[in-house]
């Protein structure tokens, strides 16, 4: 990765911020669900949706780290909301009643994209949360862009709608921060592959991970001898694609010192390599 890139990473890691969901012990987010279709250049349309059950009256408030427009807010009868916009910020704060469930749908466009060089484009947003039920982050690549590196953590699912390829993230119960990156670009004549045989691709690598998953069910076997337990494990994790390091920790439940350790000790022996984008750890497979 070139200087350029690394800066610009940078500089999109520190300002680019999707969404804050602020909890109280007055209501549950049950689910928050976000659809991503970009529009060009800079520009994206996005959808969230969000899944409350209040239990006392409460202010539910988002915020974003860039500046709405277009915004449509759908809240059912009884519920309303006070948006406020900055030049580099904006919040949106929804009055809940006493109790209840509620849908609550959120549409926008906004500058999420960030431009490297050369017609790519990165899409790095970071969601926060005191707990959600369920996760789940959409982008709706359209026809004239293509999907480059790089793409963390691994998405779960890959597919084709209509004539748009969708990559997608999904959380189960989870709190905390979630940082997501994903490289676009915007393809030239003759230049990119067509989306048709870009969904081949992963079609192939779902078919060869649905193999390996198959593989799994035989019985287990001891990890390779040149890797300990703790080790093998890194690596069957690493091996469905790169992750950043943070996701290691979450997804193997070891602590942080000792998921360094073991991401630097495969490191030296060139197992793995490690690449630092912004404030991230980027860990993929060498062989």
């Amino acid at each position: 990765m070139n200087r350029a890139l690394c800066v610009v990473f940078v500089a999109m890691l520190l300002c680019t911020f999707s969404g804050r969901v602020s909890a109280s012990q007055g209501y549950e987010v049950t689910s928050y669900e976000v659809t991503v279709t970009p529009l060009g250049g800079t520009e994206a349309f996005l959808e969230v949706t969000m899944g409350i059950v209040a239990s006392e009256a409460s202010v539910l408030n988002v915020s974003f780290g860039y500046p709405l427009s277009s915004l449509e807010v759908d809240v059912p009868d009884g519920i309303s909301y006070d948006y406020r916009a900055q030049e580099y910020a904006s919040e949106l704060d929804i009055y809940l009643p006493s109790e209840g469930a509620s849908v609550i749908s959120i549409r926008y466009q906004a500058p999420v994209l960030t431009f490297v060089d050369d017609n790519t484009y990165v899409y790095s947003p970071t969601f926060s949360f005191d707990s959600v039920g369920y996760f789940s982050c959409k982008v709706f690549v359209p026809p004239g862009m293509s999907i480059v590196a790089p793409v963390a953590p691994t998405p779960q699912q890959f597919s084709t709608e209509g004539s748009s390829f969708i990559v997608a993230w999904e959380r189960v119960h989870h709190s905390g921060g979630l940082y997501l990156l994903l490289g676009l670009k915007e393809e030239q004549p003759d230049s990119s592959l067509p989306l048709f045989m870009v969904a081949g691709f992963f079609l192939l690598c779902g078919l060869v991970a649905g193999m390996v998953i198959s593989s799994r069910k035989q019985p287990p076997h001891p990890p390779a001898a040149d890797f300990k337990t703790d080790e093998a494990r890194v690596v069957d994790l690493l091996s469905s694609g790169p992750v950043t390091q943070a996701d290691l920790v979450e997804r193997t439940g070891f602590s942080k010192a000792k998921v360094s350790r073991l991401v630097m000790e495969l490191e030296a022996r060139h197992v793995v390599s490690k690449e630092r984008y912004g404030t991230k750890n980027i860990v993929r497979l060498m062989r």
